[in-house]
């Protein structure tokens, strides 16, 4: 139970606390970053070494290693985050308390912080304010009791929220796996706001993260709040599994173009089509279908190949890809720069001038 007393609230600075919120807060970057080159150091272990007793023990080791220092962020941050609100909590409180002080002792009492009393000046006895006096007095040694009440109670939650994200001095922050990120956690979050994401995000671990980017990459790229460094990641995912796709689709159309063309041009497109009634009429529309999709993914082919060499591109400014869906004409949200650290964000949609 805090100890905190009415001078110590008066005399109390923000900030110590705001440092080491700063310093908390460095080393949950530093750890969130050792986290994510730990894991994609590491991520294709079982690919590079398959099999045997000692790539068994690698790969559990470095599951382990992945899980604790994965786990290790989360606690960083929250007791950064503590000392933040605490160093906010507390000067509004002090602030509170030197305002009450202030007009005590403009109306002529004399206020004692050391002690913490509050006494009226023998005047105000006086002229049958006896009564008058003692709940002006009251109302405002309560006011300040209430206050330092409220500062104690501060100390004592962050007290606990410091010491419950503290290690276990035998195991650290262990190696327990967190559960992994599903579908439906990414799709609740379509509703909710930019900041609200983004805390949520922020609220994962590492291996989460990364998890969360390699198996539904569509739905995190299109998460406003996730930051742009991830949305990035994760499109681009889907951009090679699109460009994938879509290469494999139109060699497949290509391929049975040329098959009935060389069918035709030998006389055997009824081979092609024995249960037709008229062989060349159903040669004819498929033929026109397949020149359809043809264009169209010729079309999709070279805007996703485009958008991969600009990304690619060394001679211009970094690009991020935010958003990309092949659907109707396609589209896609290319950022150049990086918005989350940008001073300004211009947007610009071709071909609405």
């Amino acid at each position: 139970m805090s100890a905190l007393s009415l001078a110590q609230l008066l005399a109390s600075e923000a900030a110590p606390w705001h440092a080491a919120a700063d310093a908390w807060h460095r080393l949950a970057t530093g750890i969130d970053d050792a986290a994510e080159i730990l894991i994609r150091g590491t991520r294709d272990l079982p690919h590079a070494w398959p099999s045997g007793d000692a790539s068994a023990a690698a790969q559990q080791r470095a599951s382990d290693l992945r899980a604790e220092v994965s786990n290790t962020y989360p606690p960083a941050r929250r007791i950064g985050d503590a000392l933040d609100h605490h160093a906010y909590a507390v000067t509004s409180l002090r602030e509170q308390a030197t305002q009450v002080v202030a007009t005590a002792r403009q109306a002529g009492y004399t206020v004692d912080v050391q002690a913490g009393t509050i006494t009226a000046p023998a005047s105000a006895y006086m002229g049958g304010n006896l009564d008058h006096t003692a709940r002006a007095t009251a109302a405002y040694a309560n006011e300040l009791r209430e206050i330092v009440e409220r500062a104690r109670a501060l100390d004592d939650q962050t007290t606990n929220l410091i010491g419950v994200n503290l290690p276990d001095p035998s195991i650290g922050f262990g190696t327990t796996q967190l559960a992994g990120i599903t579908a439906d956690d990414l799709t609740a979050q379509r509703s909710r706001s930019p900041e609200q994401i983004h805390d949520w995000w922020t609220s994962l671990t590492p291996q989460q993260q990364e998890q969360a980017i390699a198996d539904f990459p569509a739905l995190v790229g299109g998460l406003d709040g996730v930051p742009a460094d991830d949305r990035d990641t994760a499109n681009r995912i889907v951009l090679a599994r699109d460009q994938a796709a879509t290469d494999q689709q139109l060699t497949t159309v290509n391929n049975r173009i040329a098959y009935l063309h060389d069918m035709f041009e030998q006389g055997r497109i009824t081979e092609v089509y024995p249960d037709a009634t008229d062989a060349r009429t159903a040669y004819d529309i498929e033929l026109m279908n397949l020149d359809e999709q043809q264009e169209h993914l010729q079309g999709q082919a070279r805007g996703l190949h485009t958008i991969t060499d600009r990304l690619a591109s060394t001679d211009q400014p970094r690009a991020y890809l935010l958003g990309l869906s092949t659907a109707d004409d396609g589209r896609a949200i290319l950022a150049v720069g990086n918005p989350d650290t940008a001073d300004n964000v211009v947007t610009y949609v071709p071909g609405t001038g």
